[in-house]
């Protein structure tokens, strides 16, 4: 008697699953990021680091009084990695994803600049680039920590 309760159950548990799982597949969880079009750049900072960007909602009036959140990535993380995450962000704020120096498209003059500090002064430059005063800082791993420095 269990097993024929159960039975069904499974079985509809496992259809669900597998109709679920088959929708996720379909589903480009990086479309949402793609249409918000942003502007791709990169600013020189004055130890003669590039550092690549890509900032969202640049145009958008609504947002114009909104703080703007930037996005401090971990060791070895590149700004296309908060992608599934942007789109959120966006719903009420500019949002700057960069790389940290020596990482992904940002370079760095020498690898003995690749410091904390030096890393924390690259968000000041960024902020100073566009103008900014306040901000928004959203980091992970190193990001966090790099962000702790300001």
């Amino acid at each position: 008697m269990q097993i024929k309760l159960l039975l069904p159950t499974v079985l509809i548990s496992l259809t669900a699953a597998t109709l679920c799982s088959a929708a996720a597949i379909d589903r480009d969880p990086l479309a949402a990021t793609r249409r918000l079009k942003p502007v791709v750049g990169n600013v020189t900072t004055s130890d003669g680091t590039v550092l690549s960007y890509r900032f969202f909602n640049h145009t958008q009036p609504a947002y114009a009084n909104a703080t703007p959140v930037i996005f401090v990535g971990g060791t070895g993380q590149v700004q296309t990695d908060w992608d599934t995450v942007i789109p959120h962000f966006t719903k009420k704020h500019p949002v700057l994803a960069f790389d940290n120096r020596g990482i992904g498209l940002s370079t760095v003059t020498n690898d003995s600049l690749v410091t904390r500090q030096n890393m924390g002064d690259d968000i000041h430059e960024l902020t100073k680039h566009f103008g900014w005063t306040h901000i928004n800082l959203v980091g992970i791993s190193m990001g966090a920590i790099v962000s702790n420095t300001l």
